[in-house]
């Protein structure tokens, strides 16, 4: 008996949030270049009437227009100006055990969602009852979002304005969906766990209906949410340079640069990426008591394929062809040499640890460039570039150490160690350390820096929109969950 009583309580709820919401209201002050279509979406002939308007196209700018709240896709909410984020200010990761309750917590708090749309909302995260898992793409827009201060405890919303990336070099995040059965979604980002109302729910298909009626020119047509075209970008772009400061006029130094291009797309556990890439370095130095001196570079490009799993780690893999090219001079001998070469090159990140909280060796990277001559070569067979990066702590300085391995067959192979250290977001690092000489034998002091370029743009941008935060709130201690 109880539970008849708790469905017809839940029905009644439900239709009583329905016709609250059918009244609710907002207002909305016309700009320059919108149009009722534009501004009230699907709802623009509810809109017409509710204003009175003799003409549904006749607005102008500076007029306040009423607003019904529901499925109001095109609403903007021009007075609210905080920017949201997902990243966190400082503080701790999520913690699983409390991520249900501090999910419904925030659902209660959403302003936007009725009683009986609560209710349900509530229900379905509890039972896990997911629409999909979607990607989340940098700059996409939300009816409402909540994020909540672990300082004051106050809960902040915001409106239509770009939501938010990861904090792992600003790729697309990942969100789960839950329809509320009446046009209205709820988003979760995994990442930072805020719930929100969701502008751009999937895509429905609509039953042709016959006969079809051609709409007045003088009403506006109403907007359709189409599937947005193109794909997500992944751009990626590390730079370096290495400086062996030998004696007896012996020295070399060499700088490189690593880059692609992916458009990403969304499997079941991760994200994929599919697009172009390529690898340069170039060296010089002197040899024989400076007498010599040598030069030489490589390029490679080719297709390249990336998968970022959910899990914490990633893998980037590049099919490349190229060009070797190498001069040496000493005294009034000079020799060239050109060689058309392919090959490969694979990435590995593991940051599961750093995901996890954990803050002693939380992340491992490893690389490899391999290449051949695509024509016989007797004085050339193979070339080899490689290294392992282990981060050692996450702090407010990030240490690190790598190995590096070189080959040059038949005529250079050497290993390098170094010790380095590389700031808070991990952009830029410099290390130092020993290069040894396995085909000659010896030592030699080196020193070495890099940046990544990509990263470095990103962390700026997020930088930028949390100062906007800080200085429009009156909370200037924000940490989002």
């Amino acid at each position: 008996m109880k539970h008849i009583i708790a469905f017809w309580l839940f029905a009644w709820l439900s239709l009583f949030g329905a016709s609250v919401q059918a009244t609710e209201q907002s207002t909305h002050v016309v700009v320059a270049g919108e149009t009722l279509s534009k501004i009230s979406g699907v709802n623009w002939k509810a809109d017409c009437e509710l204003n009175k308007l003799a003409n549904c196209n006749n607005i102008h700018v500076g007029q306040t227009l009423k607003l019904t709240a529901v499925a109001s896709v095109g609403k903007t909410h021009a007075a609210v100006v905080h920017h949201p984020s997902c990243i966190t200010l400082g503080a701790a990761p999520w913690n699983p055990e409390h991520r249900l309750e501090r999910t419904l917590e925030g659902i209660d708090q959403l302003t936007t969602l009725t009683s009986a749309q609560k209710a349900v909302a509530k229900r379905l995260v509890q039972e896990g009852v997911k629409t999909s898992e979607n990607q989340l793409v940098r700059d996409e827009l939300f009816k409402e979002m909540l994020y909540l201060s672990k300082v004051s405890g106050q809960a902040k919303h915001v409106y239509d304005k770009p939501v938010c990336t990861s904090e792992e070099g600003g790729k697309p995040e990942v969100m789960d969906t839950y329809a509320l059965g009446d046009g209205t979604y709820l988003a979760i980002p995994r990442r930072c766990g805020n719930p929100a109302v969701y502008m751009k729910p999937e895509p429905v298909v609509v039953p042709p209906v016959a006969p079809v009626v051609e709409v007045p020119s003088s009403v506006p047509t109403p907007v359709v949410n189409m599937p947005e075209s193109g794909c997500p970008i992944d751009p990626k772009l590390v730079v370096g340079a290495e400086y062996e400061p030998k004696h007896s006029g012996n020295d070399a130094k060499s700088v490189y640069a690593a880059w692609a291009g992916y458009c990403t797309y969304r499997v079941a556990h991760g994200t994929v990426g599919v697009g172009v890439g390529g690898q340069f370095s170039a060296w010089e130095g002197h040899v024989n008591g400076g007498a010599g001196k040598f030069s030489g570079d490589i390029s490679l490009v080719g297709p390249a394929v990336e998968y970022i799993s959910d899990a914490g780690w990633d893998v980037e893999s590049k099919l490349l062809a190229g060009e070797l090219n190498e001069t040496f001079r000493q005294g009034n001998y000079r020799s060239e040499r050109h060689f058309d070469v392919a090959g490969m090159s694979v990435a590995y990140n593991n940051y599961e640890r750093r995901n996890r909280g954990e803050k002693w060796l939380p992340e491992t990277q490893a690389s490899i460039v391999w290449a051949v001559p695509t024509q016989q070569a007797h004085d050339f067979n193979t070339y080899v570039n490689a290294a392992v990066r282990q981060w050692v702590y996450d702090g407010a300085l990030q240490p690190y150490v790598q190995a590096g391995y070189f080959l040059e067959d038949p005529t250079a192979e050497s290993m390098s160690l170094r010790v380095g250290i590389a700031d808070s977001n991990r952009i830029c690092g410099i290390g130092a350390g020993v290069d040894i000489d396995l085909k000659q034998g010896g030592e030699a002091f080196a020193v070495g820096g890099w940046c990544d370029v990509v990263k470095g743009m990103q962390v700026y941008r997020k930088q930028q929109r949390i100062k906007q935060v800080i200085v429009e709130d009156d909370d200037a201690n924000i940490d989002v969950y």
